[in-house]
């Protein structure tokens, strides 16, 4: 694995291990990984918001009924 985020070697290895380490924690648990339970808390987290949004300020499936402006 290469990485060149930064001019220093040293510090370039160890984002290198860092990316490895997280491929593979991927690879081998999927969605208990690191990265799959924050994405799973992030949705969780955007679900709950547009629930309480919808409670909030109504559902935007129901169509709006407009008046007739020619009468």
């Amino acid at each position: 694995m290469q990485c060149q985020q930064s001019r220093s070697l040293a510090d370039n290895r160890g984002i290198a291990r860092k990316l490895l380490r997280e491929k593979l924690d991927e690879l081998e648990n999927g969605s208990l990984s690191k990265n799959g339970q924050k994405a799973a808390k992030i949705a969780k987290q955007k679900a709950r918001r547009s629930r309480r949004a919808k409670e909030k300020y109504g559902h935007k499936d129901t169509p709006e009924i407009k008046p007739d402006a020619e009468l």
